[in-house]
């Protein structure tokens, strides 16, 4: 066989090849895509158990939050990780304080995921802004007190106590600023980490 008989058989051999790691290459991303803006009837309830799925995601006003060491994060932004929200109607007292050391134990319990996950502290235009020894903690949180507008459309999102008003929400938010799902901020730990890792695993395309 010469060569010009041979190179279509070359070809033909490296399409599945090529096709596989087209696949591999886009997979993740339609999956990520499916889960947080797709079809909502594709989301298996059984993702997240134990706190409440936003159907269909609820897009965010931009988010520009301080870490300590001067840093900034801005949500929606390139590479942004999924954040873990505590969101306060208030000053951070003694509750507030107890759910972000609980958020950065669950971070750190992902594992893998770890580095996916950012804490950050939203809190309402008018409150105090929180002590930064309550941030430094590692991994460190970012926390910032809300413009009036966007507090105006985040507290309609969040959990409300017996009088009707804004109660503290802890809110999962996908890299694209959109609030997937949100827990009363004494969740239920191990159930928390278990949503988190089932959710981060789907979100990277399946692989846990």
């Amino acid at each position: 066989m010469n060569d010009r008989e041979s190179a279509p058989l070359r070809h033909s051999s490296a399409r599945p090849a090529l096709i596989a790691i087209v696949v591999i290459c886009v997979l993740p991303a339609l999956i990520a895509w499916l889960l947080v803006v797709g079809i909502p009837a594709w989301r298996p309830a059984q993702l997240v158990v134990h706190g409440e799925l936003y159907t269909p995601p609820r897009p965010l006003p931009a988010i520009a939050a301080n870490l300590p060491g001067g840093r900034e994060l801005r949500v929606p932004g390139d590479g942004n990780p999924w954040l873990l929200a505590l969101v306060v109607n208030g000053a951070c007292a003694a509750p507030c304080v107890a759910a972000l050391e609980a958020l950065r134990r669950a971070q750190l319990a992902t594992g893998k995921h770890t580095l996916r996950l950012q804490r950050v502290l939203l809190q309402a235009p008018d409150a105090p802004p929180a002590a930064r020894a309550l941030l430094e903690p590692q991994p460190p949180a970012a926390a910032t007190r809300l413009p009036p507008a966007a507090w105006s459309a985040i507290a309609p999102l969040l959990r409300t106590d017996t009088a009707g008003a804004p109660a503290a929400t802890v809110m999962v938010i996908d890299p694209g600023g959109r609030a997937v799902v949100r827990y009363p901020p004494e969740f239920p730990f191990t159930g928390f980490v278990d949503d988190l890792k089932r959710l981060l695993g789907v979100a990277s395309g399946g692989r846990g």
